[in-house]
């Protein structure tokens, strides 16, 4: 008898390893997805606030109010 024939038991534990495997990567896939939007949700957080601080300088007319942009 061949000892890699399909029988019952090893089908049964091949396809748990497989819907195990699945299981895993849409973990993981999901967990990569939600550092994605967090990156993207903070790079547009800094750049809009790099915005408001560039603003806030340039419509600055003395020294004093140029160091108080920064704050």
């Amino acid at each position: 008898m061949n000892a890699l024939a399909p029988t019952p038991a090893l089908r049964s534990q091949l396809d748990a390893q497989v819907s195990l495997l699945a299981d895993l990567s849409q973990g993981m896939y999901d967990a990569l997805h939600r550092i994605t939007a967090l990156n993207l949700r903070l790079a547009q957080q800094l750049v809009g606030d790099n915005l408001a601080a560039s603003r806030r300088l340039m419509a600055a007319s003395g020294p004093v109010e140029r160091c108080a942009a920064f704050v």
